[in-house]
């Protein structure tokens, strides 16, 4: 069941598929204010991002450092941030 459900959200146009995150989104911050985003400065990390910035701005955003981080990956994100 779980993935013919994942298969069906896979498939959806990008427009719907960010409709629904925003969904989500606007759930979460309707039932806490205790939201942040993991950022690992992948690009689903980013996108996360980019969509909830969308919505609150003012969310905490985390982002752990083991230490086997590209050098690049840490220098994109600290100009990012």
């Amino acid at each position: 069941m779980v993935n013919g459900r994942l298969k069906t959200l896979r498939a959806l146009p990008l427009e719907e598929k960010v409709a629904l995150a925003y969904r989500v989104l606007d759930r979460m911050f309707e039932v806490t204010d205790a939201v942040a985003v993991a950022f690992s400065g992948g690009r689903d990390s980013l996108v996360a991002l980019h969509l909830t910035l969308q919505r609150r701005r003012d969310v905490k955003v985390v982002f752990v450092n083991t230490s086997i981080e590209f050098p690049e990956t840490l220098k994109y994100i600290r100009e990012l941030a």
